[in-house]
């Protein structure tokens, strides 16, 4: 009743018209990410939310003993009796239940961020989701980004500056922008600390197919077949001063298209430049043909190549690559 009474709140503020269908975007962190989804469940007026680090399942959440009595304070008692039955409280509880409303249909555009790591929120609500998005298809996204941010609690991943908590939000609102995001982690980052070539499927997750070689100087990574006829933007979060990076794009029939950046594009001090002007700097958009305009992917498979161009070893923290239709 709580967060149907913030929905109505935010009904009263407006009139139908901004209030139209697929006017509506929902980004909700922690308790926030359990009421977005409840909310853009309750209401088709949505066109897409963000998640993050939500305890999005209260049914699994009661399984934990520190939870089961606020829960039972907010929804009015145990969802299930001593026999595993469920009681005259279980819908309250299946009503805010996101895996459940997924699985009862519906093809809202949710991206999910958690990690795994998080000391606060039971891990496997959100896996929960994932699996559940997973088995409905359309749009979605998620990401675990375990290691990253921020330690001690690794609760809350999005709203930080810097690395890499810019580059997690710029994703998310790319997301809600129709945009598909892919985000490449370095999860045992050391600045000083090539990447060793036998440690890519250990070092780096986003789930896409990785290859690592060259004593740490580059790492190639398989974009998916159906980018073909996408735009792609690729965010390298690189913070080694004085290192120029290249970035190419090859398919079978060879170079498709480069570009080179340097960490002087995104090394600044933080607050001398805003990260949304670093992270406009840092983008490269593949231009295929050299006229100034990005290009749409190819429908042949591309491999992504980052290397160190000056020879040295990679530094590099994480890579977002956005995707999205030509219009």
């Amino acid at each position: 009743q709580f967060l149907d009474r913030i929905l109505d709140a935010l009904e009263e503020g407006f009139d139908d018209n901004q209030l139209a269908a697929g006017r509506l975007y929902g980004w909700g962190t922690s308790i926030g990410g359990m009421g977005i989804l409840h909310f853009s469940a309750s209401d088709g007026r949505f066109a897409a939310v963000v998640s993050d680090s939500g305890p999005v399942d209260p049914l699994l959440w009661y399984q934990n003993d520190a939870a089961a009595p606020a829960l039972e304070h907010i929804l009015g008692g145990p969802p299930t009796d001593a026999g595993g039955l469920p009681t005259e409280w279980y819908p309250n509880y299946a009503r805010l239940s996101a895996p459940l409303r997924v699985q009862e249909g519906g093809e809202l555009p949710i991206f999910v961020v958690y990690n795994t790591d998080d000391k606060l929120v039971p891990v496997e609500m959100n896996q929960e989701l994932v699996a559940a998005l997973q088995d409905r298809g359309g749009r979605w996204a998620s990401q675990d980004l375990a290691h990253r941010s921020p330690a001690p609690v690794y609760h809350v991943q999005t709203g930080r500056p810097g690395v890499p908590g810019a580059w997690v939000d710029h994703g998310a609102f790319a997301f809600l922008e129709g945009k598909s995001p892919l985000w490449l982690e370095a999860e045992a980052y050391c600045p000083d600390c090539p990447l060793a070539p036998d440690e890519a499927e250990a070092v780096w997750s986003g789930g896409l197919a990785v290859q690592q070689a060259g004593a740490g100087l580059f790492f190639e990574a398989v974009l998916p077949t159906e980018l073909g006829g996408k735009m792609l933007e690729v965010l390298p979060a690189a913070v080694a001063e004085g290192a120029e990076l290249r970035l190419s794009l090859s398919s079978a029939a060879g170079l498709w298209a480069s570009n080179v950046l340097s960490s002087e594009q995104f090394s600044g001090e933080e607050g001398a430049v805003s990260w949304v002007e670093q992270l406009q700097n840092t983008s490269w958009r593949p231009d295929a043909d050299g006229d100034g305009e990005a290009d749409p992917l190819p429908s042949e498979p591309l491999t992504l190549r980052v290397e160190s161009r000056g020879g040295g070893p990679l530094s590099l923290d994480a890579i977002l690559l956005l995707a999205s239709s030509p219009d």
